[in-house]
């Protein structure tokens, strides 16, 4: 019962379609109830997932945002296809605005955290995941402005329906201590 009770709230039906959410990446017995109510509203089958690369500046790694170079990312219910907005929104970059590194995206779990719910309410999704490192303030905004200009143009070219084509999700910390 009070799974649903945001939905009566805010007048949500299983046809509500996320445009946007910010879900945290905590232990899931802390994430999961805010998980669950943000992720089963994102029906777009290409999702952007943004997230911080706690660890980046271990790689040598700031003020760029960080790609992978991978086809598919595991999830629980099968791979996850890796879109091929990705490098689009890779080319459309400023090329001192990004970098591509696997080894960076393979130690990171602000994005993985996302897919389990991500992929339980839409097996078909497709993800662009992009990891953000700790950047000076006008740098942010600069990667920010950026990408914003490039993914609008694509949405443009491609004829893209935000909430059913493409939507975006941002992973945030939970909480942490110390």
């Amino acid at each position: 019962k009070r799974f649903f009770e945001n939905d009566k709230k805010y007048g949500f039906s299983e046809n509500t379609s996320f445009i946007f959410g910010i879900s945290p990446h905590d232990d899931y017995t802390l994430a999961a109830r805010t998980a669950v109510h943000i992720q089963r509203h994102i029906h777009a089958k290409t999702v952007i997932l943004i997230g911080n690369a706690h660890w980046s500046e271990t790689f040598g790694i700031r003020d760029k945002l960080i790609f992978g170079d991978f086809k598919f990312w595991r999830g629980p219910y099968g791979n996850v296809k890796i879109s091929p907005l990705r490098e689009e929104i890779m080319s459309g970059l400023p090329k001192g605005d990004y970098v591509v590194n696997r080894t960076v995206v393979e130690t990171e779990h602000s994005l993985e955290a996302l897919l389990p719910f991500l992929q339980y309410f839409n097996r078909d999704v497709e993800i662009v995941p992009i990891l953000v490192p700790f950047a000076r303030w006008n740098r942010m905004n600069t990667l920010a402005e950026d990408l914003a200009r490039v993914v609008e143009k694509l949405i443009k070219e491609h004829g893209l329906v935000l909430g059913k084509d493409i939507a975006v999700l941002v992973s945030s910390d939970g909480m942490h201590y110390g």
